[in-house]
């Protein structure tokens, strides 16, 4: 067989497994956007009596929101809380903070449906990555 044509098979075999990775972790990237816009919406909605589905659409669509006087700070946090040779577990926390209280949501998820970022922070780190959610 024409080496030439070995190489290109070989690059194009690169090029879509790069893109078909890019792609899917977009999907997982905007799953994670979306939960915790859900989440905070949640939280949100039941502190300041407003209608969920107004604020998840505002915050989805990156309007701006009038947020409650006492509303400090919103944080996703992702911590590996288990591992195996076979399966790791990621601790994935809202945590959003007002004056006079704190109110958190979780859920364990697989160290597959992390985006990369995540994950190569954590294996970098080993402890627990936070991003500002406000």
């Amino acid at each position: 067989m024409n080496p030439l044509i070995i190489i290109a098979v070989i690059v194009g075999g690169v090029i879509l497994v790069r893109h078909l990775t890019k792609s899917v972790d977009e999907e997982t990237r905007q799953y994670e956007e979306e939960w915790a816009i859900r989440q905070f919406s949640r939280i949100l909605a039941k502190h300041t009596g407003q209608p969920e589905t107004s604020i998840f659409e505002k915050l989805k669509a990156k309007e701006p929101i009038a947020f409650s006087p006492d509303f400090k700070r919103a944080t996703l946090q992702y911590e590996l809380t288990s591992s195996t040779h076979t399966r790791k577990l990621v601790l994935k926390r809202l945590v959003v903070s007002f004056t006079d209280t704190e109110v958190s949501v979780e859920t364990e998820i697989e160290w597959t449906d992390l985006p990369a970022e995540i994950r190569n922070e954590l294996l970098q780190t080993g402890q627990t990555v936070q991003r500002n959610f406000s």
